[in-house]
């Protein structure tokens, strides 16, 4: 989607603009440089986040490999993640970041099924 598109100098990226996972993981891919990022958005309806996740996770294809602060979602919106996924993803994310160098300070999830809120760093 934005893919020629890249903005090495930010370091802090909020998304609060109603979107699907796809725009917001190709919005994330232009911010490589990243250190802390909040991703809030959604369509209504759509259940979202699980995709978001499994990339911030990803070893080969990781978003964002700096990134030492991640919210998805917020008190208002939701993610509609499973909560043993979203788990599995974050404590990836985490380990990949650790191998790499980086560590995590603060990774939150913001859970609509349970309409609770999970730190895991």
């Amino acid at each position: 989607m934005f893919r020629n598109i890249h903005f090495p100098a930010v370091q802090d990226l909020s998304l609060d603009y109603p979107c699907t996972c796809q725009v917001a993981i190709s919005a994330l891919e232009c911010v490589p440089n990243a250190g802390k990022v909040a991703v809030s958005s959604s369509l209504h309806g759509e259940p979202w986040g699980l995709k978001i996740l499994r990339r911030v996770a990803d070893a080969e294809n990781m978003l964002c490999p700096n990134i030492t602060h991640f919210t998805l979602g917020s008190p208002s919106n939701r993610a509609g993640v499973n909560k043993t996924s979203a788990k599995a993803c974050a404590q990836r994310a985490i380990k990949n970041r650790m191998d790499g160098g980086v560590r995590m300070n603060h990774f939150e999830i913001h859970f609509k099924a349970h309409q609770e809120t999970i730190q895991y760093a």
